[in-house]
């Protein structure tokens, strides 16, 4: 499966996310995949171009190098209580398809999850 086809559901969700709130508010939110920056009622909304793209390629490329950048800053384990070391093997990790859809975790107020294994010796 490729990249693309493997987190369009993400890219959906990010698309048509949005922050609700009943207050009136400073700060940021999304609709429709645009980051919107409200004012304090003297200025205007100001928009980012492309915000869903840019979050869905900083995802995918967290997923394609990042995540195996972080876990190589830890090759080995030591329980030191009990004298063990454990040698990790981060190049053949796996992350486990959710056993939710993104929709489905947004609706029903879920983390939307996936479990990550990592071979250890």
């Amino acid at each position: 499966m490729e990249k693309n086809e493997k987190f369009n559901g993400i890219l959906e969700w990010i698309r048509n996310s949005i922050l609700y709130s009943n207050e009136p508010m400073n700060g940021i939110f999304s609709i429709n995949g645009k980051l919107k920056m409200l004012g304090d009622g003297n200025g205007g909304i100001f928009t980012i171009p492309g915000f869903s793209q840019i979050q869905f390629e900083g995802f995918c490329g967290f997923v394609d190098r990042g995540l195996m950048e972080e876990l190589s800053k830890f090759p080995k384990i030591e329980d030191t209580d009990q004298e063990m070391e454990f040698q990790l093997f981060v190049e053949t990790y796996k992350l486990v398809e959710p056993l939710i859809k993104e929709r489905d975790a947004v609706y029903e107020s879920l983390t939307y999850s996936s479990e990550l294994y990592v071979p250890a010796d």
